[in-house]
């Protein structure tokens, strides 16, 4: 059982990516270390050709919104507003540890239609939003490496965790329902489905301290406090399989 030290965080994700791969992802957090207090949202916006750039705000941060027609996420700072409305049922809660709620992973829409205006730039396509709750510190998570990615192609979506350490574990979801699964860097193989990505786009690449949370000092310090590095490299891929394509947004983490 890991040791609770006056840590809570709420991390929220929201993408999405239009037929010709113009991507947007958006990240709102708060987090309770000890006597701090912060929130902070960023967006991060790239495309297939185009090299990727990221906009962060302390100030004016504000957390998605749930609504009857969906989950609304306006940032004024960021010069975002945007709606990600169902495609498709939610994924049940997932706990990654014994002890309930000290790590909760919800996907409240794996496949989502998203209208969303940034910088007064329109773009509608299909995206993917979740919820992660963390009620222990990352330092202290016993983990080696993630892998997580969302992928849409065709009819089907495929949302996928894997957990690599002294306690692995691997979900795999295809269209919704929880299937035995091996993830690797290029393919995800199920009995039901098998996707290959393929002409990847790199969307960030390195430590987080100098890039999710390079504009957020308080963060960047934690992180230093305790020489937690945590490496992340993150991609848009197309997804082929069962005779369709789509887009992927995938990645892996590694604590060091």
């Amino acid at each position: 059982m890991v040791r609770r030290v006056g840590f809570a965080l709420t991390k929220w994700y929201l993408d999405a990516v239009d037929d010709d791969g113009e991507v947007r992802l958006g990240y709102a957090a708060e987090l309770h270390a000890g006597a701090l207090r912060q929130r902070y949202a960023s967006l991060l916006s790239a495309s297939t050709v185009r090299a990727p750039r990221t906009h962060t705000r302390l100030r004016e941060a504000r957390l998605p919104d749930e609504h009857a027609d969906g989950v609304h996420w306006a940032v004024r700072g960021l010069e975002i507003s945007g709606r990600w409305a169902p495609a498709a049922a939610p994924l049940a809660p997932v706990e990654l540890l014994d002890e309930p709620g000290a790590l909760t992973w919800t996907c409240l829409q794996p496949r989502a239609t998203v209208e969303l205006t940034h910088q007064r730039r329109r773009l509608h396509g299909v995206g993917y939003l979740e919820r992660v709750e963390l009620r222990v510190p990352p330092w202290q998570l016993p983990v080696d490496e993630l892998r997580w990615g969302r992928a849409h192609l065709g009819p089907h979506t495929l949302v996928w965790i894997d957990w690599r350490g002294p306690r692995p574990t691997t979900r795999v979801f295809v269209d919704g329902a929880l299937v035995d699964g091996a993830v690797g860097d290029d393919e995800v193989h199920t009995p039901r489905l098998r996707v290959t990505l393929t002409r990847r786009a790199t969307l960030r690449s390195g430590d987080v301290a100098s890039t999710a949370f390079a504009r957020v000092p308080a963060v960047r310090a934690l992180l230093a406090k305790h020489k937690l590095l945590l490496d992340e490299s993150k991609w848009l891929s197309r997804a082929s399989g069962a005779g369709h394509d789509g887009w992927a947004i995938h990645e892996v983490v590694r604590w060091r």
